[in-house]
């Protein structure tokens, strides 16, 4: 069952050259996907093609100079207007890339429950425990817990009952390799109790590893989906930039395995 989906979805911005004259410059252009409930999809791409951009727009959250064409619904109900507000922060869920967003002034416990849900301080030790970290975590300070704690804590935001669509904008660069697993073992987690989780990567081997299905970005156009047994078993299938990106990877171990 589909429960996210963007139909050629459109981003424009609206500025000004330095003689002072409108142009409009085109971001995103007719990106079309959509994601099932319990699927994990990675959106995968270089630098600059536009993958946050896609998170910014499914949450409303781009700037006041940009102009969003296409449709998204989730469930089924357009995201726009009063129904994007009630489902974002809720429903509608985003960890974000950098661990900054997180208050430096205020412990952990108390940015969990100051959150859109409001939840009891029991509530958050639970959570807290849903992603291994120990009940002293809740009067720890951001600076006082090391990058990979702090994904975690990200990702502790996203478990709960009323969570449908999880993005994950780029969660796992910069971190050490054992960091990188506990993330990629909660996302699998998210995944493997029903939430819908949207992976933004640049890193096409983790996707291939864990995604259950891939869609290429390239200069903000979405150009192919596929399975990631597709790419491997049947290249010719997939989008030759699809091909290109995979090919330019480096060897991994756990490919033999595979």
């Amino acid at each position: 069952m589909t429960i996210l989906n963007v139909e050629k979805l459109g981003v424009t911005f609206h500025q000004y050259d330095r003689r002072g004259r409108p142009i409009e410059i085109p971001a995103l252009h007719d990106v079309s996907l959509s994601a099932a409930r319990g699927e994990l999809l990675a959106v995968v791409g270089a630098s600059g093609s536009g993958k946050s951009l896609l998170a910014h727009a499914i949450l409303g959250v781009l700037p006041p100079n940009a102009t969003v064409s296409g449709r998204m619904t989730l469930e089924g109900y357009e995201l726009t207007g009063a129904w994007l507000e009630t489902v974002r922060g809720r429903q509608l869920r985003l960890i974000p890339q950098s661990v900054t967003h997180l208050d430096p002034s205020m412990t952990v416990g108390q940015q969990l429950r100051l959150g859109p849900r409001r939840l009891t301080r029991t509530r958050v030790l639970e959570l807290l425990n849903d992603v291994e970290l120990s009940c002293q975590t809740y009067d720890r300070y951001p600076h006082e817990l090391s990058g990979g704690m702090l994904r975690r804590i990200l990702l502790a935001t996203c478990f709960g009952d009323d969570v449908r669509v999880v993005i994950a904008d780029e969660p796992t660069p910069g971190i050490h390799p054992e960091a990188l697993e506990e993330v990629v073992s909660q996302l699998l987690r998210l995944r493997d109790n029903g939430v819908t989780v949207v992976l933004i990567t640049h890193d096409m081997v983790l996707a291939m590893r864990i995604a259950d299905r891939l869609v290429v970005f390239r200069g903000g156009q979405s150009l192919d989906s596929f399975a990631p047994w597709q790419l491997l078993n049947r290249p010719a299938s997939c989008h030759p930039y699809a091909q290109q990106l995979w090919r330019a990877q480096p060897a991994h171990d756990f490919w033999d395995a595979v």
